[in-house]
């Protein structure tokens, strides 16, 4: 045997030996119909390719087979489409096996032929020995089973060379495709982080200014307290000096009222005694007319009688003027102070108004906090709004403050 022979039966042994199994390519052909049938127009991943030969016919089975990964088509083509290294490590040595491998089957199909030159110039036929003759007839024959076998190995082949050769293209069409979708995806994956940072651009300058507002109504809302605070403490202040005003003008009606009575008593009790007096008198005269009956009454009993006479109608008068005057002033004073007296009971009432209103206000942001308090709390509490804050009910406005029970 010629070791050009030997060599050539060599590598068909070999690659007899690298075919798979039929069980193994009927279960990848299988994988691979089924995941074609399930490929609709607009998710598949590759075109549909001619009949193929059948493997069942021909007794042997596509080798390319075991270097494809039959990927099923994705739930969703446009967000699952990933290539990963390790796979395109293995379809680039899947690649180059299978170039040999057509490239085997070429230079197979070229130069299977048989050589028996090659056995003629080492086993010259006249200077053979019996041995070598039966040697030689037997390599003969060895080259011609040889042959035959070569040939029937190029007629399994040249099937699966064209299976080969569609594999390829049918992977670079797959390739193209992955990387048209690869591109695509990039391409959206990009517009989404850009999106994004757009999203957190526009949601922290939103949070800035949600932050800032709040700031400003926080101060403004203490600006605001404190201003009612003090207006709150000056009111009760002046309330406090109007109702003892109001206690002294009622001291002072009092007062009146008593000086009244006691003129009027005083004013009764000089008149009792004038009539005493003057009853006295009276008899005191009749008396000595009685004394004096058809007597004359001496010049001087005359002049006394005059002057008691004259001294009791003065006293009289000046205790009618001095009533009178006195009783004309407290007439002229009476109207201001009930006017006075009148003008401080509206202002108190008036300054009463204020008072409810100012605690009313008091109460309202005093409910105002207790609500914010309580609802930031229930944010902080469960973050997707379960529950609803609790409300206060709104005092009456005759109700008294806690804080002020006057």
């Amino acid at each position: 045997v010629s070791p050009r022979g030997a060599g050539n039966r060599a590598s068909g042994e070999a690659a007899v030996r690298a075919l798979p199994s039929v069980e193994e390519v009927r279960r990848l052909r299988t994988a691979r119909q089924g995941t074609l049938r399930g490929c609709e127009p607009q998710r598949c991943w590759a075109t549909p390719r001619s009949a193929e030969p059948s493997s069942e016919k021909l007794g042997t089975t596509p080798v390319m087979t075991r270097y494809f990964r039959v990927l099923p088509a994705p739930p969703n083509s446009s967000r699952s489409l990933m290539v990963s290294r390790k796979g395109q490590n293995r379809d680039t040595g899947g690649k180059q096996s299978a170039d040999k491998f057509v490239k085997l089957a070429e230079d197979t199909s070229n130069s299977l032929q048989p050589d028996v030159n090659f056995i003629n110039t080492f086993l010259k036929p006249e200077k053979l020995t019996r041995v070598e003759k039966r040697f030689k007839g037997r390599a003969v024959m060895e080259m011609m089973k040889l042959d035959k076998a070569i040939k029937e190995t190029r007629t399994r082949l040249e099937p699966l060379v064209v299976e080969t050769r569609q594999l390829l293209e049918e992977k670079d069409h797959v390739q193209k495709e992955n990387q048209f979708f690869q591109e695509y995806l990039t391409k959206q994956t990009e517009e989404s982080r850009q999106r994004t940072e757009k999203l957190w651009n526009y949601y922290l300058q939103q949070s800035m200014k949600i932050e800032q507002r709040k700031q400003e109504l926080t101060s403004k809302y203490a600006n605001k307290n404190s201003a009612l605070k003090r207006e709150l403490l000056e009111k009760e202040n002046t309330l406090s000096n109007l109702n003892k005003q109001l206690e002294a003008m009622r001291d002072i009606s009092q007062e009146i009222k008593k000086t009244h009575d006691e003129t009027a008593a005083k004013k009764q009790a000089m008149l009792v005694q004038f009539v005493q007096d003057k009853a006295l008198l009276e008899a005191q005269l009749s008396e000595l007319e009685a004394r004096q009956s058809g007597k004359k009454l001496t010049k001087e009993l005359k002049s006394k009688n005059q002057a008691l006479e004259k001294a009791a109608k003065q006293h009289v008068s000046e205790l009618h003027s001095n009533i009178n005057r006195q009783h004309q002033q407290l007439q002229k004073e009476l109207p201001e102070l009930v006017q006075k007296c009148h003008q401080l009971e509206d202002t108190h009432s008036q300054l009463k108004k204020k008072q409810q209103l100012l605690q009313q206000e008091q109460w309202y942001v005093e409910c105002l906090r207790r609500g914010r308090h309580q609802l930031q709390e229930r944010r902080n509490r469960c973050p997707n709004g379960q529950g609803s804050p609790k409300t206060t009910r709104n005092p009456a406005l005759g109700t008294k403050s806690k804080v002020h029970p006057k």
